[in-house]
């Protein structure tokens, strides 16, 4: 079998942006408004997309909250803080849930 790393990650020297990568996708949240990687999420499926043309973000796709909650986990450890929120837009039921308990 296989072995080696589960996933690799990155943080940008400015803070602008952080990466977790495995062999099958790579999972970018950039906060630098840059006209490479938009503010927010980004997720590519490294197999059928090689290149990184895709942006699969925010479509429910397996990827995203494995890679989303490994990189949460890593900043965690590495900065000895709590875990970043994750980026993505509320849905409707979780606004409303929200709503409900006071917030927003």
């Amino acid at each position: 079998g296989k072995t080696g790393r589960r996933a690799v990650f990155a943080e940008h020297a400015g803070k602008l942006g952080l990466m977790a990568r495995t062999a099958e996708a790579k999972y970018i949240l950039s906060a630098g408004n840059t006209r490479f990687f938009p503010d927010g999420a980004s997720l590519y499926d490294l197999q059928a997309d090689p290149e990184e043309t895709r942006n699969l973000a925010g479509q429910n796709h397996p990827s995203e909250q494995r890679l989303s909650d490994l990189l949460r986990r890593w900043l965690a450890e590495r900065r000895g803080v709590a875990a970043p929120v994750n980026p993505r837009e509320p849905s409707d039921e979780e606004k409303a849930r929200l709503k409900a308990l006071g917030y927003g």
